[in-house]
């Protein structure tokens, strides 16, 4: 089956977020129904989500410390791409949270403010 990369990440984003939508309707049944059941409402969130893809790829190792790793294509590559998406909390009722990490050349608040 070929697809293609932004495909998958695209069809990834909307598993992940079409999932967190159905948490969110379980989590209003259960609050709908605690008036007639007496259990406690639950409701969850996803907090990490790993997807690893096989890739056509063959690696070769570096030969020395000043050499670089290659990568190449080959019908039999063994190379697989791990991806890694967390979810990061944000206080309840913060329409515009604070990214708990910022990436290297990300301006801070302060510094975007005119």
């Amino acid at each position: 089956m070929k697809v293609p990369l932004n495909d998958f990440l695209a069809g990834l984003a909307g598993g992940v977020l079409d999932g967190q939508l159905g948490l969110d309707e379980l989590g209003r049944d259960s609050i709908d129904a605690f008036a007639d059941t007496g259990v406690l409402p639950t409701v969850l969130a996803w907090r990490t989500v790993r997807v690893e893809l096989p890739l056509r790829l063959g690696v070769q190792p570096k030969d020395g410390a000043d050499a670089v790793s290659a990568a190449f294509l080959t019908p039999d590559g063994t190379a697989r791409l791990a991806l890694s998406l967390r979810y990061l909390e944000s206080e309840q009722g913060v329409d515009d949270p604070q990214p708990v990490l910022r990436g290297p050349g990300v301006p801070t608040d302060e510094e975007v403010a005119p």
